[in-house]
């Protein structure tokens, strides 16, 4: 089990247009299939903490970031409802991403405006598509100063 006192943030993989479209949203929310769907016993991220974005086909570089105010669990359909004009994705690409998936729950970040870094951070190692855990150590060495 993780401890998550350490965990600061996580750090996603966007494709550059998603997150384009992510930006222009005032309260952005980020959707994606996690392989855990119960966030009290297998997810270490929390509310307050960070998300930053890493330009996925890229040359390993984050972006931007924004902080969690809420996580949640909710059906595509859900997603579909209430957040379809906030995700990154438009409605026919979110449709093609759901397609074989239309009853499973999809991790739902509510998240503050997204803020570019006055200088893009390259990363060493590149992210998943499941994404990775930013401990402390890690924040305070390529994070703190750009924040």
């Amino acid at each position: 089990m993780e401890n998550k006192e350490d965990i600061f943030g996580v750090i996603f993989p966007i494709m550059e247009d998603n997150l384009a479209i992510l930006k222009s949203n005032k309260n952005p929310v980020y959707i994606k299939y996690q392989r855990y769907t119960n966030p009290e016993k297998h997810f270490g991220i929390k509310i307050n903490d960070f998300v930053f974005f890493y330009i996925s086909r890229g040359n390993r570089t984050i972006d931007s970031y924004a902080k969690i105010k809420n996580i949640i669990f909710k059906t595509p359909n859900e997603v579909k409802k209430e957040n379809i004009n906030q995700i990154q994705m438009k409605l026919p690409q979110f449709e093609e991403y759901i397609k074989t998936r239309n009853e499973k729950p999809m991790l739902v970040l509510e998240l503050s405006k997204i803020t570019n870094l006055k200088n893009k951070i390259n990363i060493e190692k590149s992210s998943t598509k499941a994404g990775r855990y930013v401990r402390i150590e890690e924040f305070n060495k390529l994070f703190k100063k750009e924040l």
